[in-house]
């Protein structure tokens, strides 16, 4: 952290971190200290994060429609996603029974 600042006591003119308020070392940016940057990026990127992953009740109904055309030109691919999704599911089941014993 940014070392602390006791301004009154008539130290070398110096910066302050505009977030924490500590003293700025030559090798900083003009506004924030090195650990306040890091936090501002970090949550900057956790802020940008959206997570699209569809779920199985979006995907399965489309997969269904494919799978019930008469002329479906997809019909095995959408059989093959199916059993994926399946095997996931299954997965997850026996992680979660593993991890409740």
């Amino acid at each position: 952290m940014a070392d602390i600042c006791n301004c009154n006591e008539g130290q070398e003119e110096h910066e302050h971190c505009l977030d924490c308020d500590g003293i700025l070392k030559c090798n900083e940016s003009e506004n924030y200290c090195r650990w306040c940057e890091e936090r501002i990026t970090k949550e900057a990127k956790e802020a940008d994060y959206i997570d699209v992953t569809p779920s199985w009740a979006d995907v399965a109904p489309a997969l269904l429609m494919v799978l019930e055309q008469p002329n479906g030109s997809d019909k095995s691919g959408a059989r093959d996603e199916l059993i994926r999704m399946a095997r996931i599911a299954d997965c997850w089941v026996k992680h979660c029974k593993e991890a409740s014993k």
